[in-house]
């Protein structure tokens, strides 16, 4: 199996990292010290890519797709017992993020494998569509407290690196796009 992120739930003292397993099923382990895991079941015939965590909810939300095709968008209190939820079609979601000011998720990927492709929610359970750049794929997204402000990264044209932010989820802006590379991931750390 392969593993593809992992949060940190403080008020549960719970690791939950997610992936896949044989490269088909969806897979999530969990742990309260990141040394014993423990798998728990999502489903089958499913990726996940990203998680994360909102404390005020008390939820975690993971995306992937279905079959490598379609969304893939499931949600847990606690990291053991998972409910799917909507799962857009012709859209693999690559990351998520939680916008704890906000109240928001953020959801990042790709449409029909060419067009950027981003959704938010409220309460990961429902999600409405946003910007959909032409020609980009997004691989991860991240939000900062301190900035207000999300950033997404991924490629364009499948040669250059794209990076959008957006203080609310919604009317994205791009930024300086580096020329030859692909930007996998984006993170943001509040202790500099």
């Amino acid at each position: 199996f392969a593993l593809y992120f992992v949060v940190w739930s403080a008020s549960l003292s719970l690791f939950v990292a997610v992936g896949a397993a044989a490269g088909a099923d969806a897979y999530v382990v969990t742990s309260p010290d990141g040394i014993a895991w423990t798998q728990r079941g999502t489903g089958k015939n499913f990726t996940l890519y990203s998680v994360a965590w909102s404390e005020s909810l008390t939820l975690f939300t993971a995306v992937g797709s279905a079959d490598g095709v379609d969304a893939y968008i499931v949600t847990s209190p606690d990291g053991t017992n998972w409910t799917e939820r909507a799962n857009p079609k012709n859209i693999i979601l690559m990351g998520v993020t939680w916008s704890a000011s906000l109240s928001l998720f953020v959801a990042a990927g790709s449409a029909d494998g060419v067009d950027g492709y981003l959704i938010t929610s409220p309460d990961g359970i429902t999600w409405t569509e946003r910007a959909n750049p032409k020609n980009f794929a997004f691989y991860s997204v991240t939000w900062s407290e301190s900035l207000s402000l999300f950033v997404a990264a991924g490629v364009a044209d499948g040669a250059d690196a794209y990076l959008i932010t957006s203080p609310d989820g919604i009317t994205w802006t791009e930024r300086a796009n580096p020329k030859n590379f692909t930007l996998y991931s984006v993170a943001w750390s509040e202790d500099k």
